[in-house]
């Protein structure tokens, strides 16, 4: 489209975001601009460091001459341009940059599961996250007015920002990977693909496999050392406590695509309110995806037609016996797949384009075309 695109951020190593996104060239097109990584010194002032981190990173980028902004992560800035903002979680909008751990409800399988010591300091920190959110409201309360755009990545997040005065806000689908290649016939076998961190509720996840023993249940996914220093033995625990019939990948999924495709079902144990990126994948993979009732996950079974939603591990355990006893056939399988091509890149590309042409032509219309587009 004859843009220049530039990228800002503190860490840019293009060779490393190719192996763990699969972009191609296309980073090494794009120019980088530096802003410095934020550190937390001493870490109990970090609520107040972040405010004003994200007032030095502002004047780094308030007079650029950018002709359309997106930001895809927490970002407080107003700038004299129209800026689209991705948001995954309504705490987005208070935090720069996002915290590590915002607060979680800690449930009955967590408190068994977890170390007690580590809920009540995630508790006690409570208060102070409390107070920058509401500092932060008071200091980036202005965007509510401007001509700044919010792209909620998930209904759940959308109904959230909405009810806090972002009028100036819309439903967005996130672009996700979906060159898989389901395998017939499908073993009777349950994956999920996910981060070892608390508000996946992998607990869960070991809880149902245990009512299940006839089954095999796979996860897989990355625990690098950075997220086992955020949240200290966490890891250990939980992938001491899996059920023999349990196993763990220590891989991305696009390293092993098999493990998707060979299952039938795809079991989602997060509340994220935003959209999880692996349930598309793992729809295009040819799995059933199954999910709890108030995670944004269900904005993906709703759209495509697929899957079922769950309330607690008893409910869970019925619903996917039953489908994996059941009769699916390859045909079924393939047509389930072809309908994540909803949300594939080019779709989303599609969309971007959109919405860099009516920001050129109509600016204070490229919204509205970009939302009759979602």
């Amino acid at each position: 489209m004859g843009y220049r695109v530039s990228i800002a951020c503190d860490l840019f190593n293009p060779s490393d975001i190719q192996r763990i996104y699969r972009l191609g060239q296309v980073m090494d097109r794009c120019d980088h601009v530096q802003i410095p990584e934020f550190r937390a010194n001493p870490r109990f002032l970090a609520p107040l460091q972040r405010l004003s981190y994200a007032r030095r990173v502002l004047q780094m980028f308030r007079d650029t001459d950018a002709n359309i902004v997106f930001s895809t992560q927490s970002s407080p800035f107003v700038l004299p341009k129209k800026i689209f903002h991705f948001v995954y979680n309504a705490i987005d909008l208070y935090g720069y940059p996002p915290a590590a751990a915002p607060l979680r409800l800690h449930h009955p399988w967590e408190i068994r599961h977890s170390g007690l010591r580590d809920i009540i300091v995630d508790v006690l920190k409570e208060p102070a996250r409390e107070v920058l959110r509401q500092t932060s409201r008071l200091v980036w309360r202005k965007r509510r007015e401007g001509q700044d755009w919010f792209f909620a990545i998930g209904s759940i997040v959308l109904t959230d920002i909405r009810e806090k005065g972002y009028a100036n806000s819309s439903f967005a689908f996130p672009p996700c990977r979906i060159d898989f290649a389901p395998k017939f016939p499908k073993k009777k076998q349950v994956v999920q693909a996910a981060r070892i961190v608390p508000e996946k509720r992998l607990e869960l996840y070991l809880e149902i496999a245990s009512r299940l023993p006839d089954y095999m249940f796979i996860l897989i996914g990355k625990n690098p050392q950075k997220l086992r220093e955020l949240y200290p033995g966490y890891s250990h625990r939980l992938l001491s406590r899996m059920p023999r019939n349990m196993t763990y990948i220590d891989a991305l999924v696009h390293e092993r695509p098999e493990v998707l495709e060979e299952s039938r079902v795809y079991l989602y144990t997060g509340i994220e309110a935003g959209i999880g990126l692996a349930v598309v994948e793992a729809v295009a993979a040819g799995c059933i995806p199954f999910s709890p009732r108030n995670a944004g996950a269900i904005d993906i079974l709703r759209a495509l037609g697929v899957g079922d939603t769950y309330f607690g591990a008893d409910e869970a355990a019925t619903k996917i016996r039953a489908t994996l006893e059941g009769e699916v056939r390859p045909d079924e399988i393939t047509e389930m797949s072809q309908r994540a091509q909803r949300f594939g890149p080019e779709a989303f590309k599609t969309w971007v384009k959109a919405i860099v042409q009516a920001t050129k032509a109509e600016p204070r219309r490229a919204e509205l075309i970009a939302d009759r587009l979602t």
